[in-house]
Formats: structure tokens, C-alpha cells, sequence
């Protein structure tokens, strides 16, 4: 067909495809996609700048023999006579007969009877044409056309549209043509961003045959997650590496070019902000300083700017760099490199306007009890008010649930100035040392916070911190100066809302003390505690703090007996302590009641001291019930059911059934680890090293008692220590009559100066020998990893066999041992 003749006064160049790069990368699959999409009388290609959507377009034509009509619109077309008189134009260069004289329409005064042109001009000429002489009408950047009559007049002609007619629209967001009712009607096909974006292959063809570079693939992959399949975004990092004079991605993520890096940051500017509104563009400056963002959330941190508010459903329409995080749309983010371009931008506003948007994230978040979120805006918001608030509240709710790991990374972030002028944070971090063991450092810095309370004004709250410091020291405080703190705590008056240190340091500080005393191992002083605590305190009644406060000492009372039974071994002594700690327990549970979710943790114990009892039916029950209410609580894959699920591991274990107690211990320990208290690990190490001896897998038993004893290495449980050691060293038989028994005397029995119990020696392997030998000329665990080309976790592992085999209480006590068995140097094998 001959080429038709120009148009007067259009400029002809938007009537053809604009040039593309003289080598694209070939992608077959979108011409596939193309192919079976074009079956619909509309398509529309959607996606941001730089996406590829009309190279995809042209691409795809080029395999098609259907002729088309291409239209390249720009702003000055958001007019209805101009869009018209160049969409005839376009088709009249593939069907001469179409649209008369474009000129004449270009100058017609019937502005606003575009659909009566549409149908003169285009549809009852397209009409006599034959179905199967289609014709394809290309419209690229329709994302510039604004005026609302332009889109009626469109959305009338695709509800006119002649059979022979095909129609791709190409745009940035999505246009106003009634979208949703044609997907209704099936009768729009979409070819979207997800769809636009690299493959991997696709990428590494695109680095490497277009743009030259020879990357590695841990250099592919890096340049992928930074552009997340971004045509435009691949071929700007591609060409800012080589300008770097570089044939290779240089090593290391900060090598990696940025959204602020100078030509992704020249074309982002260009080609998106400047398009955009005053207001539209303070929504994205303000949008891209979270990780993620939702319409809520936007709404929280822009101030309207001029005219109407926008909202984050503007900027999907646009189709700005916005990716959806989950299958509703609520939640989004940015395009990684987007998001750099934007937070480069507006860290230009100045210190201020930024500390205000994170102080705006940092308390939607909070209202929200996304509290990571929260306080890390908090954090980088500078306001240390702020951060102090969030911290010192959630940390004492984090750590009554035993959750130091959650504690200790907030910890971590906080400003050093802040950390050494307040109580609070020391206090804190020497109580995460009490919950895993390490009682001795937990008393250091909670000295070092009273210290601090000291030099401070007197008030309510620093009386409250001075006597929950004092409270906190065990077991190094004088057990009266403790009881009398406890007592000033205990009366002090709870505010409505809980808020202010006394309040919270007044509920948590005499059980933080509790645990340590049970820890160490002093039960004695773990009981006085607990009766002096709840003596002072109002009757619980109907008030639910109360109940739970009271419960809580009434459960470290009985957990205090079960110690105590468990020193004591059978016999009379052990039947009165379990007698007492059923009673304490009992006692406790019925309070707690008021919360399920913290009484399956006395529900657990209770179990534990029923089975002691010989009482396997009502301990099964218990611990089943503390399995419901942990469900009933969410808190079914947590800590306090682990410790259920170890109840019901031992007395799957006393009835005789080896493989059902291990598949509980292994389900309990696993729940367990989660909350990372040592003296409740203990208790699932035990029954996992003796569930797996039962089922026959004695190397996975002992395997199991040396891995828990590495997690206590270093802590200050002495008695718990002790029992592990003495079990491994009697190869999972009965707890000897020589290990640490009663009362006061369990710190006294394990400590490293003591006669550890009277074991035989067992064999050291050749790996264990030449370990004990360098043990004895004083290297370290990393030394020693170093000198044998193994782990430190591996030495860790071979350092306590060898303490068991020996029988000894520490490495010095080993050695000691090694050299009066003749077992240092010389030949291998047992002396």
C-alpha cells in the first residue's frame, strides 16, 4: 500500500513509532504475551517510566503483519479537536479513506461534539469496513491527556467500536476509560508492570550483549535486586558502572550505583517529578521515608500543599514506582531506586521537616503496636523523648515475657547519650543478663543504674528505680535491705493507665529478684521473697494487676519447693517440697486465670509437680489445658506452650512411650529457644537427651546435653549447670546420690571450688586429647579453633565432653584432673 500524504499542519514524526536503541534484547515472551492479548478490541500497556512498554509495542509489531496506526502523544494534545484531528491522522496513514481532510476538524468550532465527529469521521467509515481487514491504533503517553471530555469521547468510542478496529493504549497510570466495567465485560486485556519487567535471563542477556558489561552472577543478582527488572533503571546503573571505567560490578553493596547516583537521579527528575503536582510530589518526598507504606499511614505524614489532598491511590494510578506488598493493596513500596532518588530529595528539605515525618511514622506505627516500626522511626527521628517512652515501656513488657532478644536489639540502636544519662536502659540490660543467666553482669550494671539514680533529683519514680535496683541485685544485696525495698514497692499506688517508672518497676522488679534467687539456686531467700512481697501487698480482689502480681510470687514460692524436691532426691524430704509447691502453684493458678496466656506457664509447672507426684492423669490434664489456652492466645508456637509441651514429654516418657516423649521434647525445645530463658531450656534439654537415649539414639542424647551446656557456658547457674554435667557424666542413667542437693547449699555444692561428684573417666577420643592439651597451656576457644582448623562452636563442643568425662567443674579443674591421671602429652589413648 502506498504511504498516504501528510496532514496540513500536524506534525507527521508523532504519527510513527519513535526510534528505538539500534539493539534491543530480544523478548520473546511479551511478543507471545502481545499475540494473545490483541484478541481483545483494547489493550492497555501500563506501567512507570522507563518500563519498556513501547519498545514491547514496537517489538511486537514488527512480528505482526496487521497493519497499524501509531499516535505519539504529547501534552499539547489534551485537547479534544487536536486529539482528534491527529487520531485520524494516525489512521489515516494505514487507511488513506479514514477521517477526510484532518485539517478541517483541527479547525471545526464543535468542541464539545467530539462523539458525533468520532462517529462521522471514524466509526461509520470503520464500520463498512470488513471484520477481518483489521486495522491497529496505537496511542503512546496517553497518560498525558487530562481533559475529561477527551476520555468520554474515548470510552463512547470503545463502546462503538467497529470489529475491525484494534486499540493498544499506551500509559504511565491507569486512564479514565471505564476500566473497571470493561474487565466486567471482558473486553480489555492488560499487559502491566510485573509482566514489563527483566527476567533474570533476560537481564544477563541485556548486561552482556547490549550493554557490554562482563559481570559475574553474584554481580548479576546484586545489579538485579537493586533494579527490580527496571528497563530504564538497568540500562542507567549499567551505563553509571561504566563510566566508572569498569567492565565488572565492583565489589561490595555500596559500590552499587543509587537513586541518588547523577544519571538515574537527571532522568527520575526529568522524566517523573517534574509531571508531577506540588502536591503529589510532597506525598512521595514524605511516602518514601518508611519501608513500607499504606494510604493511612501517607495520609499521616503530608500536610495538605495546595488545593485538594492526595493520597496514595493517586500515586498507584500514576503508576509511580509503587509495588504492592500483599495481595489486598494495603500495604506498598517503592522501587528501591525510586525510593533512594526520593529520600536524597528530601533530606533536602532540612533536619527539621524529616524529624518531623519520622516523629508522624513513629507514632502511627505505635497506635498500631507495630512497634519495630516504631521505634526505629523514633530512633531516626532524633527525639529522645520519644525513644525513651517507647523503650522503657515495651522493654518491661517484652522482658515479663522473657523476650531479652527483641530487648537487646533495641538496646543495640539506642543513642550512646541517651543510654548513659538514664537508669532505665542499664536496668534493663543487667535484667536481660538475669533472664540468661548471667546473674554477676546483671548485678554490675544494675548497680551501675542505681548509681545513676543517685546523682538524680529524689522523686516518686526515682525512690521506685532506687529500691527496684536494690531489689534487682540479687543474689549479692543484703537479703534485708531487700526485703524492705520489696515492701516499699509493693505499696506503692498503681496508676489507672500503668503509665511512670514506680508503677512499672514496682510489678516487675520484685520478680526479676525472684527469678534471679531461683536461678542461683538460693531457695531459701527465692521464698522469704515472695511471702514478704505478697504480704505487702493490697488484697488482690477483682483487680486484674493485682491477681496477676500476687500469682506470680505464689508461683516462684512453689517453684522454689520444686527445686528444692528435685536437690533432695526420693524420700520424705521431696515429698513435702512437692507437697508445698503443688499448694503454691495451685494457688497462683487461680489468680492467673484472670490472663490464659499467662497461665500456661503456671499450668506447666503445676503439670511438672504433679508428675513428680505420680500423678500422670491430672499432670496430663493440666498440661493439656495450658495447650488450650495457649492456642486460645495465639501463644500456641511460643515459649510458655514449649514449656506444656515438655510437661507432656516427661510424662509421655514415665508411661513408657520413648517416641511420643521425643517428639514433644523436640516440639517443646524448639518453642523454648524462642523465649531464651536458660532455666526453662534446662528442663527440655533433660528430656531430649534422655527421649532420644530412650528411642536408642544414645550419641543424639549426649549430642543434646553437650549443645545445652555450651548455652549455659559462661553463665552464673551453677546448680543447673552442675545437674547437666552430672547427667551427661552417668550416661543418662539416675541423677547420683552425689550431686548438689538442698537449699541454700545448691550454690555452695556446684561452685568451682567444690569436689565435683565421684565419676569414672571415660575414654577421650584423639580430637579430645590434643584439645585438653592445649587447654593446659592456656589457649583460648579461638586460639584453639585456629591451632586445630575447626570451629569455635566445635571446640566449644569438645571442651565439655571432656569437662564431663573428667568430671570436672571448669577447664582449670579438667586440667588439674588430666594431669593427675597422666593424661596430659605422651602417647594417645588412656593413660
Amino acid at each position: 500500500m502506498a504511504e498516504a500524504a501528510p496532514i496540513r499542519g500536524l506534525l507527521p514524526t508523532k504519527l510513527h513509532a519513535r526510534q528505538t536503541r539500534p539493539r534491543i534484547v530480544e523478548r520473546p515472551r511479551l511478543v507471545e504475551t502481545l499475540d494473545a492479548l490483541v484478541a481483545a478490541p483494547l489493550v492497555i500497556v501500563n506501567g512507570p517510566a522507563g518500563a519498556g512498554k513501547s519498545t514491547a509495542v514496537v517489538a511486537w509489531l514488527e512480528h505482526t503483519r496487521l497493519p497499524a496506526a501509531w499516535l505519539s502523544l504529547d501534552p499539547s494534545d489534551d485537547s479534544p479537536m487536536r486529539f482528534l484531528a491527529y487520531l485520524l491522522a494516525a489512521l489515516h496513514t494505514v487507511a488513506p479513506g479514514i477521517g477526510g481532510e484532518s485539517g478541517e476538524v483541527l479547525a471545526s468550532p464543535a468542541q464539545d461534539e467530539l462523539e458525533l465527529l468520532l462517529a462521522e469521521h471514524l466509526v461509520i467509515p470503520l464500520g463498512e469496513r470488513p471484520a477481518d481487514a483489521a486495522v491497529m491504533l496505537v496511542l503512546d503517553d496517553y497518560h498525558v491527556i487530562t481533559d475529561a471530555r477527551v476520555h468520554r469521547a474515548m470510552s463512547w468510542l470503545l463502546d462503538h467500536q467497529p470489529p475491525c478496529l484494534k486499540l493498544i493504549v499506551i500509559s504511565r497510570g491507569e486512564p479514565a476509560l471505564d476500566l473497571p466495567r470493561r474487565r466486567a465485560a471482558g473486553s480489555v486485556a492488560e499487559l502491566g508492570s510485573e509482566a514489563l519487567r527483566f527476567s533474570s535471563a533476560e537481564a544477563g542477556r541485556f548486561y552482556a550483549e547490549i550493554m557490554g558489561l562482563a559481570l559475574s552472577a553474584e554481580g548479576l543478582s546484586a545489579l538485579e535486586a537493586l533494579t527490580e527488572g527496571w528497563p530504564a533503571g538497568a540500562q542507567l546503573a549499567a551505563l553509571s558502572l561504566r563510566s566508572g571505567k569498569t567492565d565488572a560490578l565492583p565489589r561490595g553493596a555500596d559500590a552499587l550505583p543509587r537513586g541518588g547516583d547523577r544519571l538515574i537521579a537527571e532522568y527520575l527528575l526529568g522524566e517523573v517529578l517534574a509531571g508531577c503536582s506540588p502536591a503529589v510530589r510532597e506525598l512521595l518526598l514524605a511516602t518514601a521515608l518508611p519501608e513500607r507504606v499504606c494510604a493511612p499511614l501517607a495520609a499521616a505524614l503530608v500536610d495538605v500543599v495546595e488545593g485538594e489532598p492526595v493520597g496514595l491511590a493517586e500515586i498507584e494510578r500514576a503508576d509511580l514506582f509503587l509495588l504492592p506488598l500483599d495481595i489486598h493493596g494495603r500495604w506498598f513500596r517503592y522501587h528501591h531506586l525510586f525510593r533512594d532518588f526520593l529520600r536524597q530529595r528530601a533530606a533536602a528539605r532540612g533536619p527539621a521537616w524529616l524529624a518531623e515525618r519520622h516523629r508522624r511514622a513513629a507514632r502511627w506505627f505505635a497506635a498500631r503496636e507495630l512497634r519495630d516500626e516504631a521505634f526505629e522511626h523514633a530512633l531516626v527521628s532524633a527525639d529522645e523523648a520519644l525513644i525513651a517512652g517507647y523503650f522503657e515501656t515495651w522493654s518491661m513488657e517484652a522482658l515479663a515475657a522473657s523476650r531479652t532478644g527483641t530487648v537487646r536489639a533495641w538496646l543495640a540502636r539506642l543513642p550512646a547519650a541517651l543510654s548513659e544519662r538514664r537508669a532505665a536502659p542499664l536496668f534493663l540490660d543487667g535484667w536481660c543478663d538475669v533472664i540468661v543467666g548471667q546473674l554477676h553482669r546483671g548485678v554490675d550494671k544494675i548497680d551501675r543504674a542505681a548509681a545513676i539514680l543517685a546523682r538524680a533529683p529524689c522523686s516518686d519514680d526515682g525512690e521506685g528505680l532506687r529500691a527496684a535496683a536494690i531489689l534487682a541485685r540479687a543474689p549479692c544485696s543484703d537479703d534485708g535491705e531487700g526485703l524492705r525495698a520489696a515492701a516499699i514497692l509493693a505499696r506503692a499506688p498503681r496508676s489507672e493507665d500503668g503509665e511512670g517508672l514506680r508503677a512499672v518497676f514496682a510489678g516487675m522488679a520484685p520478680l526479676l529478684r525472684g527469678a534471679a534467687l531461683l536461678r542461683a539456686g538460693r531457695l531459701d531467700a527465692a521464698i522469704e521473697l515472695a511471702q514478704a512481697v505478697r504480704a505487702a501487698l493490697p488484697e488482690p480482689g477483682h483487680d486484674r494487676g493485682l491477681r496477676m502480681t500476687h500469682a506470680a510470687h505464689w508461683m516462684h514460692e512453689g517453684l522454689a519447693e520444686l527445686e528444692r524436691a528435685l536437690a533432695a532426691g526420693p524420700g520424705a524430704v521431696a515429698t513435702a517440697a512437692l507437697e508445698r509447691a503443688a499448694e503454691r502453684l495451685e494457688q497462683g493458678e487461680a489468680l492467673m486465670r484472670v490472663d490464659e496466656a499467662a497461665d500456661v506457664i503456671v499450668l506447666a509447672h503445676l503439670a511438672e509437680v504433679r508428675r513428680r507426684q505420680g500423678a500422670l492423669d491430672e499432670a496430663e490434664r493440666l498440661a493439656r489445658r495450658a495447650l488450650v489456652y495457649a492456642e486460645r492466645s495465639g501463644e500456641s508456637e511460643r515459649s510458655p506452650a514449649g514449656l506444656a509441651r515438655v510437661a507432656l514429654g516427661w510424662i509421655a516418657l514415665d508411661r513408657g512411650h520413648a517416641a511420643q516423649a521425643l517428639a514433644e521434647a523436640e516440639a517443646g525445645v524448639e518453642r523454648l529457644k524462642i523465649l531464651r530463658d536458660v532455666a526453662y531450656l534446662v528442663r527440655g534439654a533433660e528430656l531430649l537427651a534422655r527421649a532420644r537415649a530412650a528411642t536408642g539414639a544414645v550419641d543424639a542424647a549426649v549430642d543434646a546435653l553437650d549443645e545445652f551446656l555450651i548455652v549455659l557456658e559462661g553463665t552464673d547457674m551453677r546448680p543447673a549447670v552442675a545437674r547437666m554435667q552430672a547427667l551427661r557424666a552417668t550416661g543418662l542413667g539416675d541423677q547420683p546420690a552425689s550431686a548438689p542437693r538442698g537449699g541454700e547449699d545448691v550454690q555452695d555444692a556446684a561452685s568451682p571450688d567444690s569436689r565435683a561428684p565421684a565419676v569414672m573417666l571415660e575414654a577421650l577420643t584423639e580430637r579430645e586429647r590434643e584439645v585438653l592439651d592445649l587447654l593446659a597451656i592456656g589457649l583460648s576457644n579461638r586460639e584453639l579453633a585456629k591451632r586445630l582448623f575447626i570451629s569455635v562452636g566445635t571446640v566449644k563442643t569438645h571442651v565439655h565432653r571432656i569437662l564431663a568425662k573428667l568430671g570436672a567443674p571448669n577447664r582449670t579443674q579438667a586440667v588439674h584432673r588430666a594431669r593427675e591421671a597422666g593424661l596430659l602429652g605422651g602417647p594417645r589413648g588412656l593413660g
